[in-house]
């Protein structure tokens, strides 16, 4: 499977901010680092970083486990 061209970039820095996230309460993730993105575009040279920050956040909203209070992952 080839990547698209205007999906280039926000692989690359999803890719290397997908682990830097905020989390609440007991560790429960809910968002990705919006300061560890923007400084991966920085050095990287991101031209259009409004909208690779919407492709980043999209990957990463897509591939998060929901999981409840327990901790059980929901459906």
């Amino acid at each position: 499977m080839e990547l698209w061209d205007e999906n280039r970039d926000a692989s690359t820095i999803y890719m290397l901010t997908r682990r830097q996230v905020i989390t609440v309460g007991m560790g429960q993730v809910v968002d990705i680092s919006i300061p560890a993105v923007k400084i991966a575009m920085d050095l990287y040279g991101v031209k259009d970083q409004a909208g690779c920050l919407n492709r980043v956040r999209k990957l990463f909203y897509h591939f998060l486990v929901k999981t409840d209070e327990s901790g059980s992952v929901e459906p």
